[in-house]
């Protein structure tokens, strides 16, 4: 199986209302090692409104109407996804830059470990 070396980037412009962010990584098949792992960064980063990403975009600079993240599992590849429509006078460039910070930030600050065992 060959895989890329190198990001690749497209972009695909047309007439639409609403521009959209789309941002993707090759990533392990489905149940290999890292699958699942990838299952919970989407969580982390955009499952829900305390998200970091949804936290940072949607709410405390408003430039993004939504984001999601998801990891599309299959047999043989799979893909991370992080989706995100800027809001208002606002470039999916400065999207992207700020999705990288808190992709940057969740390396160097992993979410805390919790355990069903804590009062």
């Amino acid at each position: 199986m060959a895989y890329l070396s190198v990001e690749k980037r497209i972009v695909q412009e047309d007439k639409v209302q609403l521009p959209r962010l789309y941002m993707a990584w090759l990533t392990p098949a489905e149940f290999a090692p890292g699958d699942a792992e990838l299952d919970l960064l989407a969580n982390v980063l955009a499952g829900g409104k305390n998200s970091r990403l949804y936290k940072r975009l949607v709410y405390d600079m408003q430039i993004a109407q939504d984001v999601s993240a998801f990891q599309a599992s299959s047999r043989s590849n799979s893909a991370f996804e992080i989706i995100a429509p800027p809001g208002a006078d606002t470039t999916l460039t400065e999207i992207e830059r700020v999705i990288q910070e808190e992709i940057n930030r969740v390396k160097a600050e992993p979410p805390p470990h919790t355990s069903s065992d804590a009062p």
